[in-house]
């Protein structure tokens, strides 16, 4: 949910920022099911296309050259479609 979140809501100078191992983070030992090591935080699916629509109530699209980013806040669930540019 997060990456599709951030796809949808991103403006041109954001930045994800992910879990770093270090010093203040020592308590946490297991990464396994952390979402960097998904294959899609690394497609690029270029520049959006225009802001999120609002449609219906809840759900947020965003389209990308190589993406359609929905997210349904409602029912916590997203869907990323991807395209060929």
């Amino acid at each position: 949910m997060g990456i599709a979140a951030f796809l949808a809501t991103r403006s041109e100078d954001s930045t994800l920022v992910t879990r770093v191992r270090g010093a203040y983070d020592t308590s946490i030992d297991d990464f396994s099911d952390f979402e960097a090591h998904m294959p899609l935080f690394h497609d690029d699916f270029g520049t959006p296309a225009g802001d999120a629509v609002e449609a219906p109530d809840g759900v947020f699209t965003r389209t990308y050259p190589r993406a359609t980013v929905t997210v349904d806040c409602g029912n916590y669930t997203y869907a990323i479609a991807k395209t060929r540019a």
